[in-house]
């Protein structure tokens, strides 16, 4: 008998609270990372925020992915999106050239979505992405590796600056570009 009447309100209990429900409520502070020397002073945020499909959203999102796949995907696919926003601002004198280490992070869309493993940023100027991506995020620190330009030699010197806190979906998860733009 108590074993019916435990399956019975896990039964309930799964119905009245589904997953998605409990993953969805979780908040998430920014993540921010900051290095500087004496001409250059980087500063990076790292945000996430459960994100909301609209269903044209989602038929385009699996449309996209289903025929890059060549099969229905959405079935085995996870369906908890997020929306992850990267800023960073170069506040120094010296134009920076910037690459990460982290493994998980070089394959994750961020790379796909600046199509390079290393981007510039002009003395004062910024860049922002946004991407949805579905899956729980995760929290993973990088090293961060930057060219210094040298403009009395016009040659870069490269250097490790410190490290960059970063949310990312999971390896496997899917996404769409929202925004991306450099100022």
């Amino acid at each position: 008998m108590r074993k019916v009447v435990l399956a019975g309100l896990i039964f309930i209990f799964t119905a009245a609270f589904p997953a998605t429900a409990f993953s969805q409520s979780v908040q998430f502070s920014p993540l921010r990372s900051n290095s500087s020397g004496s001409d250059y002073q980087l500063t990076f945020k790292s945000e996430v925020e459960p994100y909301n499909p609209t269903p044209e959203f989602l038929e385009q999102f699996f449309e996209y992915w289903n025929k890059f796949y060549g099969r229905d995907i959405q079935s085995e696919t996870n369906q908890d999106f997020y929306e992850y926003t990267y800023t960073f601002e170069n506040l120094g004198h010296t134009k920076l050239k910037l690459n990460f280490s982290e493994w998980e992070l070089m394959h994750s869309p961020f790379i796909s979505i600046i199509q390079d493993f290393s981007f510039e940023l002009d003395a004062g100027s910024a860049m922002r992405l946004s991407f949805v991506a579905n899956g729980q995020p995760k929290t993973l620190i990088s090293h961060e590796n930057a060219g210094i330009w040298d403009d009395k030699n016009k040659v870069w010197v490269f250097a490790g600056i410190g490290l960059a806190s970063f949310y990312i979906p999971p390896w496997n998860g899917l996404y769409k570009v929202t925004s991306y733009f450099k100022r």
